[in-house]
């Protein structure tokens, strides 16, 4: 399918800008996973009731025990996720987070492996953040 490797937006909180990271949009796996020094620099952490064990990635079992809750901004739009926090040698060197189709189909974000970019719409973006 090739990779999908963007940059964009990130912070966990508050109003800044937010730190520009480089997402990973991989539609084989369902979770997001963050770097533990890139979830770090985001924070605050929380601690998870007890350590979730993953396979696949890093060449096989890998654990988390914290999550971070961050907002990606694409289109001017603060989309919110939450990762599992691993260890930084379990995803590639290439990009600081893993984004899951989980977070792609809540936001209707298509992925377009010919172009290596995402297409997103505004109104879809928009649409997670109601209540109805």
């Amino acid at each position: 399918m090739g990779d999908i490797i963007q940059a964009f937006r990130v912070r966990s909180h508050g109003r800044g800008p937010g730190l520009q990271l480089r997402l990973y949009f991989d539609s084989g796996t369902w979770r997001t996973f963050v770097k533990e020094s890139v979830a770090a620099r985001l924070g605050p952490l929380m601690e998870l009731p007890e350590p979730l064990v993953f396979g696949g990635l890093g060449n096989g079992r890998f654990e988390s025990h914290t999550a971070v809750a961050f907002k990606i901004r694409i289109l001017e739009i603060w989309c919110e996720e939450i990762g599992y926090v691993v260890a930084d040698h379990v995803l590639e060197d290439r990009y600081d987070i893993l984004i899951g189709h989980g977070f792609m189909q809540g936001y209707d974000i298509r992925l377009r492996p010919k172009r290596h970019t995402i297409l997103a719409d505004r109104s879809a973006l928009k649409m997670p953040s109601r209540v109805r």
